[in-house]
C-alpha cells in the first residue's frame, strides 16, 4: 500500500521529479517496505500467537504508548489534561479488557 502511494505521488507533476534516478527508486522501495510491507507482517505473524485478549488490550493502549514514546524520545511535557485523559483512556481499557 505505501509503495502504490508514493508511486501516485511519484507521478504528480512537481518542481523536482522523484523517479529520476536509480537511487530514487530504490530509495522509495526501502521506504515502503520498512514503514509498511515488512511491520504488517511482523504485526500479523505477532498475532497468530497472542491471545484475542492480550492483543485486544496491547492494542487499546496504543495511542498510551505514543504519547509516552512522544514524551520520552522529544521531550515533550504533558499537561494535565492529557494525563487526566490517559487515565480515563488506561481506566476504560482496563475496565473493558476485565
Amino acid at each position: 500500500m505505501t509503495l502504490a502511494a508514493l508511486l501516485i505521488l511519484a507521478g504528480v507533476p512537481l518542481d523536482v521529479p522523484l523517479l529520476t534516478t536509480r537511487d530514487s527508486v530504490v530509495n522509495l522501495s526501502y521506504l515502503s517496505f520498512m514503514s509498511g510491507i515488512i511491520p504488517m507482517l511482523a504485526y500479523y505473524g505477532g498475532l497468530k500467537r497472542t491471545p484475542a485478549s492480550t492483543a485486544t488490550f496491547i492494542e487499546l493502549l496504543y495511542p498510551v504508548g505514543a504519547v509516552v514514546l512522544n514524551t520520552i524520545f522529544l521531550h515533550t511535557p504533558l499537561t494535565g489534561v492529557q494525563m487526566g485523559a490517559g487515565a480515563v483512556l488506561l481506566f476504560a481499557v482496563t475496565m473493558i479488557t476485565i
